[in-house]
């Protein structure tokens, strides 16, 4: 399979689960009592990564190092924060909630060293976020705008009330990267695909006719 299809699959995967993410959360506003949509927001939440590398892979040559950098620490964040935090938060949370005999610690104040896996998870997405977004800033041709998505959706992370709402930010900028990258070839591909052509045709003027 060609490096564009594979691309082409996984950010069309992005897109569908953005798509059902942005619904769960939307839901979840109005009815937040049901556990199915913990269940559907965390198997949206990991196939939705494919689309964070869709994300790189089509800007990959424009962003540089630095991209490169901000891309490695986005997906440990990713995998740390945006998966393992949100399945805590999901599954983990109700349940350490409702655990409130005498001498419990609520789940309001979790002990050592729950709170600070959690406080280091979300730092280091939200620096992922922050990097990235400004890579693409920087350098992309593609999808500029998706960035400006990125450092929205830090702004809702901190933003009160603490919520999901930063996922709507987010969400769009995979979705805004994916549609603009659709049509993304190898440019070292285009580039011996055009370098063939040329040679052939300056081949073509220069032998001469018997």
């Amino acid at each position: 399979m060609a490096l564009q299809q594979i691309i082409r699959a996984f950010t069309l995967v992005g897109i569908l689960c953005s798509i059902v993410l942005l619904g769960s959360i939307t839901y979840q506003y109005f009815d937040p009592s049901p556990i199915e949509l913990n269940i559907i927001m965390i198997i949206a939440f990991c196939p939705l990564f494919l689309g964070v590398i869709s994300s790189y892979l089509v800007q990959a040559e424009q962003l540089g190092r630095f991209g490169l950098i901000s891309f490695i620490v986005l997906t440990a964040g990713y995998l740390l924060g945006g998966v393992g935090l949100n399945w805590a938060v999901a599954f983990v949370s109700p349940v350490y909630g409702e655990l409130t005999p005498a001498g419990t610690v609520q789940s309001a104040n979790p002990p050592f060293p729950i709170i600070q896996g959690m406080a280091s998870s979300f730092i280091l997405l939200n620096l992922g976020m922050l990097l990235y977004g400004i890579a693409i800033l920087r350098s992309s041709q593609t999808a500029k705008w998706s960035g400006v998505m990125f450092l929205l959706s830090i702004v809702g992370a901190l933003a009160p009330p603490m919520d999901s709402k930063c996922i709507y930010f987010f969400c769009a900028g995979i979705i805004w990267i994916g549609i603009k990258g659709w049509n993304w070839k190898p440019t070292n591909q285009a580039n011996a695909n055009e370098g063939a052509s040329a040679m052939e045709h300056a081949q073509q003027k220069t032998v001469p006719y018997p």
